[in-house]
């Protein structure tokens, strides 16, 4: 797929970001699941922030892909991760 063909779809993350967070606020032991979620995954190598220089100086088309919480009890990156690894 040409990526210029996507959506500037900016408002719509932000939007479903908004009302994630706004879940998380009715449930303070949720919100500690998925945060302690996202630090695992930024510290796995899943996610990053983006530079001050990587935001201003991209020039090529922007999708964002929505992001809501999944309540799982029973997953653990840590063992999916190993268990990816010894699949390859």
């Amino acid at each position: 797929m040409n990526p210029s063909l996507l959506p500037d779809n900016k408002a719509v993350a932000t939007e479903r970001l908004e009302a994630t967070e706004r879940r998380l606020k009715k449930n303070p032991e949720h919100a500690a699941a998925y945060d302690k979620q996202m630090n695992e995954m930024y510290e796995m190598g899943f996610a990053r922030k983006l530079t001050e220089d990587e935001l201003t100086s991209y020039q090529r088309p922007v999708h964002y892909i929505g992001h809501h919480e999944i309540i799982c009890e029973t997953w653990k990156p840590r063992d999916r991760q190993m268990s990816m690894s010894k699949r390859l």
